[in-house]
């Protein structure tokens, strides 16, 4: 219950920054109407700005301050400026601030601008949506997909040279599993965007969990009350089908606002995998064909309200219910190396089923402090999650003339049961002044998670626990944060923002099998620096570094062994330290077209998941250690062109050498190497009214190395067509097609205990969408997404 004292705490802290001495009145003219958008400032005795407000469209302003003398000034384009000395000592209102026209001004001046359809800013950058041809007519994901230094493959979104990726919405984190993103992001109209942010080296605002960017869509804003519609329904045809159906519902009155989505999913898809080991006597082949199904419901829903302009508070919440199941027969053959004659069969039919249950509520609290950008944000979170997984697997063993063998049939079934509770409370300050803008806040978290395993053999058909296979594990997590950093334009050319993190971090694992706990204690600092130089508008330079950590996933942790077949099985390691990287990165841009990129990163105790065999029993299996300290050196070149109205192409390549050094303890050979990958996203408008719309993607990735494994090279290329239909263009339809050569597909080797193994494996990426969406309304609501403050807890706990 501390933490919700905390929390208590917190809330009392947003009240009584909030209480001040209360300064209110109204703007008029000479011919007594009300002057909207007049600059009202408050000022000390040294001419300092103390707080500051714009008035509404009836005049009125409040500002609050303490008690004492000020100067308080209005000022309006066309207007001379209006002051007055005030001695404040309780609440004051004036009602005689009336603005005389200024016959020396201009009487109207027009401003006419094109933005950069990129530009770069001390810490990220900025993909100027409303510049591109693709603004129009599709959603979030064709968007990102043009995005610099984004890729997404068989809709998955990633940052290229990152091992993850968060994606905000209008300075929110959101974290959903995969499908469930790209859902949501699909209901997001391109016409809604006004920019995407890129940012590779997240600051000390922001968790230093993993090596991680982040990509910020910024919604377009709104200027007066209104409400909208959006209606979306999807058809896929791969090896099977899918369909999926979405619909948002956004509100906005006066004070209130209230947002709303609902999204459904069904259907299945086939994956291929092929797993080789060649044993010194034998060769060991298994041909795995699965076949999952989805079958996901997941809802949002958003209520907030502006107390005053100053002080608004908001509740929101997430929920998903997923009910996946995988169908899968696999096929061993097992081959003496002498003979080259097929010793013994081994068939495997196996099906897993899951039910996923996810309630996310956020209790919000976000204050002005004044016009001059000083704000404090309080967020509360609960987040409970379920996973109930139940494996039930039939493997027999046959000679080649389908004669059983000795081993003959083994029949079991797992049932798992999965439960994660978190608590969060975050604060946030921002608070510019005249000589550095600094931001600053801290984070309290408690995480438990709880994994119940029961494993049975059912050879009998009669269910017999097995007590040695079957496990209780529970996992404790208290992580305290606290941050500082600072940003400041030295001049019209240079730039420069620096701050840090404190994280604090305790843990507890339990395992009840076999009666062990394990602790964990570590604090740490993560720092984060950036500079940036423009001599000129065609020409920027930046440089910026690093620290992170990346933690286990929960079940990661877990020393239980969960068997896919007899001769196969994956466990945790509850031993497992954290992963900490540097990242540098010096950037080159020329025109807002052309990106010259060059990144290095170092890990050290860097952990993941081995294979292990073992050519005395035949036993394959996968386990968690911290094995290798990696390098990788990064060289990516950009080019964005548009010089043609109807064509626009955006292009990119990164090469990269990789060494690693792994842990005597571990009998692998290590890949060191070069890779490189390359692509090109384009859109064509083929009419002059822009309702038709064509895309050419393609991508190619050469061979590379990657820690334990020589990975073989892939490329894909993707063809489409959108079109808006309807005078207002409302409604959109669009076809594509995704890996039409069916060429992207994963081919890897490693060796364990001098072993060679190949694995493959083909997702059934080559496939045909048929999209219809249709909005109605207005445009001019913004849907305002928040996140739940404990995103890096989320993203561990395997929720896909």
């Amino acid at each position: 219950m501390n933490l919700f004292k905390y929390m208590a705490l917190l809330y009392f802290i947003s009240y009584s920054t909030y209480s001040q001495t209360e300064i209110k009145g109204t703007v008029k003219d000479s011919l007594n109407g009300a002057v909207e958008f007049a600059n009202v400032v408050l000022t000390n005795n040294n001419n300092e700005i103390i707080t500051g407000d714009v008035t509404d469209k009836n005049g009125n302003f409040i500002l609050y301050a303490r008690e004492g003398k000020y100067k308080l000034n209005v000022s309006f384009l066309g207007f001379k400026n209006w002051t007055k000395d005030l001695d404040v000592t309780g609440k004051t209102e004036l009602r005689d601030i009336v603005l005389i026209e200024d016959s020396s001004t201009l009487k109207e001046v027009v401003i006419i601008a094109k933005k950069k359809l990129i530009e770069h800013k001390v810490d990220r950058l900025v993909f100027n949506v409303g510049e591109s041809i693709a603004a129009s007519g599709g959603d979030a994901v064709d968007i990102l997909k043009i995005t610099p230094r984004l890729r997404i493959d068989n809709d998955q979104i990633s940052m290229i040279g990152k091992s993850g990726m968060a994606l905000m919405v209008d300075d929110r984190l959101m974290q959903l599993s995969n499908e469930d993103l790209v859902v949501f992001l699909r209901s997001i109209r391109s016409d809604d965007i006004e920019s995407i942010e890129v940012i590779t080296n997240p600051p000390a605002k922001y968790d230093a969990e993993g090596n991680s960017g982040i990509v910020n869509i910024k919604l377009k804003k709104i200027k007066k009350d209104n409400w909208n519609v959006t209606l979306r329904t999807q058809y896929q045809q791969s090896s099977y089908s899918t369909g999926a159906s979405s619909g948002r519902f956004n509100y906005k009155k006066n004070k209130f606002s209230f947002s709303s989505g609902i999204s459904y999913v069904n259907g299945s898809n086939k994956r291929t995998e092929r797993d080789e080991i060649f044993y010194p006597d034998r060769e060991w082949i298994t041909d795995f064909n699965k076949r999952p199904f989805t079958n996901s419901l997941a809802g949002k829903l958003l209520a907030d309200y502006t107390i005053n302009k100053r002080w608004s508070i908001g509740v929101q919440y997430y929920f998903s219910n997923n009910l996946p199941h995988t169908k899968e027969e696999d096929t061993g053959v097992i081959t003496d190396v002498a003979t080259n004659q097929i010793n013994s069969l081994i068939v495997t039919q196996a099906r897993n089923d899951k039910h996923n249950q996810l309630n996310n509520l956020n209790l919000y609290s976000k204050i002005k402090l004044d016009t001059v950008g000083r704000t404090l944000s309080v967020d509360l979170v609960y987040f409970d999650y379920k996973n109930d997984n139940n494996r039930n697997f039939n493997t027999n063993t046959f000679l080649p003339d389908n004669t059983p063998t000795a081993f003959g049939m083994t029949t079991t079934l797992t049932d798992g049961d999965q439960k994660i509770k978190n608590y969060a409370g975050v604060v946030d300050i921002e608070h510019p002044s005249k000589w550095i803008d600094l931001n600053y806040g801290f984070k309290i978290s408690t995480i438990n998670t709880k994994n119940d395993i029961n494993f049975f053999d059912i050879s009998t058909g009669t269910p017999i626990i097995n007590q040695n296979q079957s496990n209780v594990f529970e996992f404790d997590e208290n992580t305290q944060a606290v941050y500082l950093s600072g940003e400041k334009k030295i001049n019209d050319k240079w730039s420069v923002k620096a701050g840090v993190r404190l994280e604090s971090t305790q843990t507890e694992g339990y395992s009840q099998t076999i009666n062990q706990t394990n602790k964990n204690r570590y604090t740490e600092l993560f720092p984060t620096f950036y500079l940036s130089y423009n001599p000129n508008e065609n020409h920027s330079f930046s440089f910026d570094y690093g620290r992170r950590i990346k933690r286990p996933n929960y079940s990661s942790l877990n020393p239980f062994r969960f068997f896919s077949s007899p001769f196969s099985y994956n466990e945790g390691n509850p031993f497992l330290r954290p992963q900490f990287s540097n990242i540098l990165e010096f950037q080159y841009g020329y025109k807002g077209k052309l990106y010259t990129t060059l990144s290095f990163i170092n890990e050290t105790q860097g952990f993941g998941e081995v294979p292990v065999v073992n050519s005395d029993d035949n036993i394959q299996y996968f386990t968690y250690l911290n094995y290798f300290k990696y390098n990788a050196i990064d060289f990516s070149q950009s080019y964005s062109f548009n010089a043609i109205q109807w064509w626009e192409s955006y292009n990119s390549i990164n090469v990269y050498y990789s060494a690693s050094q792994l842990d005597d303890t571990v009998n692998l050979e290590d890949t060191d190497g070069w890779g490189a990958y390359f692509s090109s996203n384009n859109s064509f408008l083929f009419n002059k009214s822009k309702t038709i719309r064509g895309e050419l993607n393609f991508w190619y990735q050469t061979p590379e190395n990657d820690l334990l494994y020589k990975i073989d090279s892939k490329y894909s290329v993707d063809l489409g067509l959108r079109f808006s239909l309807l005078k207002s263009k409302n409604l959109q339809l669009s076809i594509t097609a995704s890996d039409i050569f069916r060429t992207n597909e994963n081919r890897q080797k490693t060796f364990a205990n001098d072993i060679k193994q190949v694995y493959s494996n083909y997702g059934d990426n080559r496939r045909v969408k048929l999209t219809a969406s249709y909005f109605f309304g207005s445009r001019k609501v913004r849907y305002k997404r928040k996140n739940f403050g404990n995103e890096s807890e989320k993203n561990r706990t395997d929720t896909n």
